[in-house]
C-alpha cells in the first residue's frame, strides 16, 4: 500500500479511535477509511513484493478444506460479526471525514444491522450480548 501525504496524515488523525474501537486489521481498515473519504485507489495487479505467507497466519491465502473450516468458525464464533461491528463504530465516530454518499451508506448498513437482527436471541447469536 502506497499513501500520499493526506492519506497518511488522515490515517495519523484518526489512529485515536480506531484504536478506541479496537481494530484488528489494519490494512482493511485502511481501506474503509480512505475510501470512504473519498480517497483514490489505484490496483495494481502485478506484484511489487512477494509476500510470505506463514502456517499460522491469521489471514491470508484462504486454500483447502481447512481454511474454509477455520473461515466457518469465525462467523460461528462471532468474530466477523465483532471485526464488522468495529469498524463500524470507528466509521460513525469520524463520519464528519467521509463523504456525503459514504456517510448515508454506513448509516443505511448500521440500520440494517439492527433491523435484520431484531429478534433478540438471533441478534444477541451474531453481535454478543454486549450489543
Amino acid at each position: 500500500m502506497v499513501l500520499d501525504p493526506a492519506a497518511a496524515a488522515l490515517l495519523q488523525a484518526t489512529a485515536p479511535a480506531a484504536m478506541r474501537a479496537g481494530i484488528n486489521h489494519h490494512d482493511w481498515w485502511i481501506y474503509l477509511l480512505l475510501s470512504g473519504a473519498g480517497a483514490v485507489k489505484i490496483n495494481d495487479d502485478g506484484p511489487g513484493l512477494y509476500y510470505r505467507q506463514h502456517k499460522k497466519n491469521h489471514g491470508g491465502a484462504n486454500r483447502g478444506l481447512g481454511k474454509a473450516w477455520s473461515r466457518f468458525a469465525m462467523i460461528w464464533d462471532r468474530r466477523y460479526a465483532d471485526w464488522i461491528g468495529r469498524n463500524l463504530a470507528a466509521l460513525t465516530e469520524m463520519s464528519d471525514l467521509l463523504t456525503p454518499e459514504n456517510r448515508a451508506r454506513a448509516a443505511l448498513f448500521s440500520a440494517w444491522l439492527s433491523r435484520r437482527h431484531s429478534c433478540p436471541r438471533i441478534r444477541s447469536r451474531i453481535w454478543g450480548a454486549r450489543n
